[in-house]
């Protein structure tokens, strides 16, 4: 039915034109031998055509009377009827009277051939009327009137016909323009909606033709200003995010940064030594924040910059021991008690340089700024929970895993601090992006003992091709 219809109705516009023209003039053609038909059997049945014909003599032989007697015709002037005879065309007489002959329009015929007045053989002749009529001076006379009035009724009848197929073929013809025109008006509602800023309501597709060629067109366009749209948003809130993330991570460095500045103002050094060292740990920290400022500016400005080529990789073992003894260090600084246990010296798995020092530099903010003073933080480090001695790790870590636990005592009165929660967020996304985890696990105050916090980082030993990535786990 499908490809019926779309012989019938589909194609080019051109195509479709045509179609329309044809299809309507068919249509047209056989309503007007329909309706002449229909027309012909009623006018039949109903003896319309007889009573019009009758109708039409009497007429005229009204008509022919007044003019003999208007125009004073005699038999001496019968040559006046060839006036009215000349105004009626579809009108033949023959003029009689008891004398004889007195007119004929074309022709004459001899009047024994002719029916008299009284004859009963009038009804016989369908094309032909006997009528008594008087000349101007009073003469009687006989009229024949051959008429051509049932031809002049079928033709008005099929012109009747005519007319009405006609108007039947603009008909059609027009609804089958006002249809395409109707779906152009809905092209341009959606065009419309489209500059408004509505982008969801799909455009609807119909046919074949350029149209809907055109219409397929405009609905691919809106998708694809969706998108754009869509994207130009996801962009934005993606830089707003780094901003706000780099925004943060640039503040815990800062915060250590002045930590030492006012130990080095207030003296609070035992000697030259560890002035140098509280210098060198200033210096660090202030090429941290050069960093992270110099990615941001990276990141907006150059767009060209090949994969990889920002981020520094190293051997985790080997970057975490010295994250971690800075980490400590800084930790100790604040006044924290630091225990450390366990090390991850052994672990090759490559890592991002730059997003573990993030990571710890959050953890490290987030303990100074909800800690207890002056409490203890402890640091556990391990690798493969089945190889661990410490039987807490190995009960809460998967197997071929290595992590770390910084667990610290939670101020019992915190003070009223805004928290974004944006420091969490961002190691999450440092972690997931390095291929390991971050979790929370929190102890409740209880007999006496502080409320724990402690932030857990995991990170898988087996690589891709399901080797381990540390040197004891290999057999």
């Amino acid at each position: 039915m499908s490809r019926l219809r779309r012989l019938l109705f589909g194609g080019s516009l051109r195509v479709r034109l045509v179609k329309l023209v044809i299809a309507s003039a068919l249509a047209a053609i056989g309503a007007f031998f329909a309706l002449s038909w229909a027309a012909h059997v009623v006018s039949r049945d109903t003896g319309a055509m007889s009573s019009y014909i009758n109708r039409r003599y009497d007429e005229s032989a009204r008509s022919l009377g007044d003019f003999m007697v208007a125009n004073d015709v005699t038999e001496a002037s019968s040559g006046r009827l060839a006036t009215w005879v000349h105004e009626h065309r579809d009108v033949e007489i023959e003029v009689f009277s008891d004398e004889g002959f007195v007119y004929a329009s074309d022709f004459m015929l001899d009047g024994s051939q002719l029916p008299s007045l009284d004859s009963e053989e009038l009804p016989a002749y369908d094309g032909m009327r006997v009528f008594g009529l008087e000349l101007a001076d009073g003469t009687p006379v006989t009229v024949y009137l051959f008429g051509s009035f049932s031809f002049a009724f079928l033709v008005g009848l099929r012109a009747a016909c005519a007319m009405a197929a006609t108007l039947l073929f603009f008909v059609l013809f027009l609804w089958g323009v006002t249809r395409r025109v109707a779906y152009v008006r809905r092209l341009e509602s959606a065009v419309m909606a489209m500059g408004a800023g509505d982008l969801e309501t799909p455009v609807e597709v119909r046919g074949d033709d350029e149209l809907a060629s055109l219409a397929s067109q405009m609905d691919q366009m809106r998708v694809s200003f969706s998108e754009q749209i869509e994207s130009e948003k996801s962009a934005k809130q993606a830089n707003r995010d780094l901003v706000t993330t780099m925004s943060h991570d640039l503040r815990t460095p800062l915060t250590s940064l002045l930590l030492y500045v006012q130990i080095l103002k207030d003296g609070k050094y035992a000697d030259e030594a560890q002035l140098g060292e509280y210098l060198d740990k200033i210096y660090g920290r202030s090429m941290q924040i050069k960093t992270l400022s110099d990615s941001l500016f990276h990141h907006f400005l150059v767009e060209d910059e090949a994969p990889g080529e920002k981020d520094a990789r190293g051997p985790l073992g080997l970057v975490m021991g010295d994250l971690l003894a800075e980490f400590s260090s800084s930790l100790e600084a604040a006044g924290f008690d630091v225990v450390l246990e366990g090390s991850l010296e052994d672990v090759e798995r490559p890592v991002d340089e730059s997003a573990l020092a993030r990571v710890l530099d959050n953890l490290l903010s987030n303990i100074y700024k909800y800690a207890a003073r002056h409490s203890e933080v402890t640091i556990l480090a391990y690798r493969d929970a089945r190889r661990c001695e410490d039987g807490r790790v190995a009960a809460l870590a998967p197997a071929d895993v290595c992590g770390l636990r910084i667990t610290n005592e939670v101020e019992p009165a915190p003070e009223a601090r805004e928290s974004t929660r944006i420091g969490l967020e961002n190691v999450r996304a440092l972690m997931s992006q390095m291929g390991g985890s971050y979790r929370v696990e929190r102890g409740d105050a209880r007999d006496g003992a502080p409320g724990t916090y402690t932030s857990v980082l995991e990170f898988s030993l087996r690589a891709p091709d399901g080797r381990t990535s540390s040197t004891e786990g290999r057999n």
